[in-house]
């Protein structure tokens, strides 16, 4: 820092030399031995106090611009330190909002994550609902593909009864029945009525092997659909234990963090008598039990 000379260094210089011209006029008026001496020492002694309070005035100006310094840069210090103190708070609560977002993300992500197992979870349902729907349809066309072989059967049957009235009437008018261990002719009605009932009952068998048919298919869409429905309950399941998803996972197999699937169970084999196929989450349908080849008589 620069230093510029303060006004009472040119006040000194001024007393100074006031002082050098009254000791010149003292010694011009005094003898010159005695008087020159005693001129001297009273000039040198005011000189030296002279001097004395110069340096002494200069030194407090030098101590005054020094303190002056110190307390500005104390005031430095103190608006530093609350500056520091202020940042710090500020950087405190920047830290705070980082971790409550931190915390949020974190949530965030979780709930990312239920949700993408829920829509997984829900993929499966309808696909499920689909298999199920299909399953269903199938039935209703096996049922009236089962229906139709009914009526078949009731027709045969009506057409078979009306060829065993004939005979009885031929046998009641001491007439052999034709075919029965004899070269008679049959009649007309009765020929007509035999090829009617040989007409039916091939109606009858085509009939009864599509509604079998119809039936297996039917079965084996259900069975599908029964499958889904118990990946469904197995993937809600494991979602409410918090274990990890399997969706997407074949049966049988493990991937890192997961658990192995249950393969399906045996297929079920089913008897003659009619059996209910069931879906869970559907109420139970009545499968009639599959026809035997029609047997002519």
């Amino acid at each position: 820092m620069k230093i510029f000379p303060s006004k009472w260094t040119g006040v000194a210089l001024i007393a100074v030399s006031l002082v050098l011209a009254q000791a010149e006029r003292a010694l011009s008026q005094v003898s010159p031995p005695e008087k020159s001496q005693t001129l001297q020492d009273s000039s040198s002694a005011q000189s030296q106090a002279l001097l004395q309070k110069v340096k002494q005035s200069e030194m407090e100006r030098r101590i005054a611009i020094k303190q002056t310094e110190i307390d500005r840069l104390q005031e430095d210090l103190n608006k530093s330190k609350k500056d520091f103190d202020a940042s710090q708070k500020n950087l405190d609560a920047t830290t705070a909002l980082i971790t409550t977002s931190n915390a949020t993300m974190d949530e965030l992500a979780v709930e990312r994550r239920r949700l993408e197992q829920q829509l997984d979870l829900t993929d499966l349902r309808i696909e499920a609902e689909q298999r199920e729907n299909e399953g269903l349809k199938r039935l209703s066309g096996a049922q009236n593909s089962e229906l139709d072989a009914i009526n078949a059967r009731m027709a045969e049957t009506d057409v078979r009864s009306q060829v065993r009235q004939a005979e009885v009437q031929l046998l009641s008018a001491g007439k052999p029945v034709p075919g029965e261990d004899n070269d008679e002719r049959a009649t007309a009605d009765l020929s007509k009525l035999e090829k009617t009932l040989a007409s039916d009952e091939q109606k009858t068998f085509s009939t009864e092997s599509i509604a079998r048919e119809a039936m297996k298919t039917a079965s084996a869409r259900l069975e599908l659909a029964q499958e889904a429905v118990a990946r469904v309950k197995q993937v809600s399941e494991a979602m409410t234990e918090g274990k990890p998803s399997p969706v997407g996972e074949k049966a049988g197999e493990t991937t890192p963090g997961s658990y192995p699937m249950a393969s399906p169970g045996p297929k079920i084999h089913r008897k003659s008598a009619p059996t209910l196929l069931t879906v869970p989450g559907s109420r139970p349908m009545v499968s009639p039990a599959p026809r035997s080849s029609p047997t002519r008589s």
